[in-house]
């Protein structure tokens, strides 16, 4: 398939056969050359370009806005659970749009994308997970964008990383078991016994907020003193609560848990046995659709742990607020993941081996557990004392 030229008028265009479609023959066809040599070189590059990549016209003038809607509404909601969807329409309103959406998504260099990353994360200060999480659904949309688009030839992102950030890191919080009494004292007297034993539940498990709050009474094997793990809750779009599967084959497990503990949840089953009784006909009820969607009217019935008296179920803004609570009341500024690291902590300082704690808490890879949770307390420090001074 050689190039050809032909004069129409006054100018010149170039020609070359493509591939057939339907078994008809496909020309591509360009002119407005002043001379028959212009016409066959730009035939020429076309046809290079043709021959190894089906770009054969100019990459569309798409911006990054239009770019990036059509991404999220083609691709991400087909391919992300809810939770994911939520974290990348946020990310693509509030930043990417915002910042980068008048751009021609074409013009788009590796230069100007770390320029821009290293502004959002040393200027703006946003936090590493928080950049991390940006980098990736750009990474993502721009891989979409070469193919089945054909916006783009190259993905500049590949070329970004995150800078490094000259700062001494934020020791992790430990929550000592005087302030787990504090908390837990509060909540009674506030009359919240279901937050009350989201806490306790978190502080002796280890378990992740959506973990714990996904919980149904399936999920509590009272005779063998194990909770298994099944389920992950976490808010999607348009703030729906959203029932989901655990990300990882890790995550999905079943963990031994102490006497008292299981006590307690019996005791909570028996209460919410009343609960009902009580409300009559006024109980709520928990569905869970054919989406993941927690709601109270249709779908399959889910028997949660964790309700309120009138038997909603408990929900991620709920613990929230309860860490909003003891901040404001107890000055104890407090995460519900700190309980993970806690938990964490305590079982590393008492000797528990490295391995049986990340099957515990759910970690893929053994790095997480001894990057994340293995670092210096006083008592490992004391604990190397004692073996320095029994050196002989």
């Amino acid at each position: 398939m050689k190039v050809n030229a032909r004069k129409r008028g006054k100018y010149w265009q170039y020609y070359f056969e493509a591939a057939k479609i339907d078994g008809k023959r496909k020309r591509v066809i360009k002119g407005g050359f002043k001379t028959k040599k212009e016409a066959l070189e730009a035939g020429t590059r076309a046809k290079a370009e043709y021959d190894i990549s089906w770009q054969i016209t100019k990459l569309p003038d798409i911006s990054v806005h239009d770019f990036m809607c059509e991404w999220f509404e083609k691709k991400a909601k087909i391919q992300y659970k809810s939770a994911t969807l939520r974290k990348y329409e946020s990310i693509i309103n509030n930043h990417i749009n915002k910042d980068l959406g008048k751009f021609k998504l074409k013009s788009l260099t590796p230069i100007q994308l770390q320029d821009y990353i290293n502004y959002k994360y040393l200027e703006e200060d946003y936090s590493k997970s928080h950049i991390a999480h940006l980098m990736s659904c750009l990474n993502l949309a721009f891989t979409y964008a070469i193919l089945p688009c054909g916006y783009i030839k190259n993905n500049p992102m590949l070329y970004v990383k995150i800078p490094r950030k000259d700062q001494e890191e934020t020791p992790k919080k430990i929550v000592s078991f005087q302030e787990i009494e504090t908390i837990l004292n509060y909540f009674s007297l506030k009359g919240l016994e279901e937050i009350k034993l989201v806490w306790e539940v978190g502080y002796y498990t280890g378990l992740r907020r959506s973990e714990v709050i996904a919980l149904s009474w399936d999920d509590i094997d009272f005779k063998n003193n194990y909770i298994n793990v099944t389920h992950t809750q976490s808010v999607g779009l348009k703030s729906k609560d959203i029932l989901n599967s655990p990300k990882t084959v890790s995550s999905k497990r079943s963990i031994l848990v102490v006497d008292s503990l299981i006590k307690k949840l019996k005791k909570w089953k028996t209460k919410q046995k009343e609960n009902k009784l009580y409300y009559g006909e006024f109980y709520i009820n928990n569905y869970v659709d054919e989406k993941g969607i927690i709601n109270h009217e249709n779908g399959n019935t889910y028997d949660f742990v964790f309700r309120k008296e009138n038997g909603r179920a408990l929900v991620s803004s709920d613990i929230g607020r309860s860490m909003k609570m003891i901040k404001k009341d107890l000055n104890l500024p407090i995460k519900f993941h700190d309980l993970r690291h806690t938990h964490a902590t305590i079982l590393i300082e008492n000797g528990a081996p490295l391995k049986a704690v990340q099957a515990r808490l759910g970690h893929s890879k053994l790095d997480t557990t001894f990057n994340i949770y293995l670092h210096s307390t006083p008592a490992m420090e004391k604990e190397i004392i004692d073996i320095l001074e029994n050196i002989k």
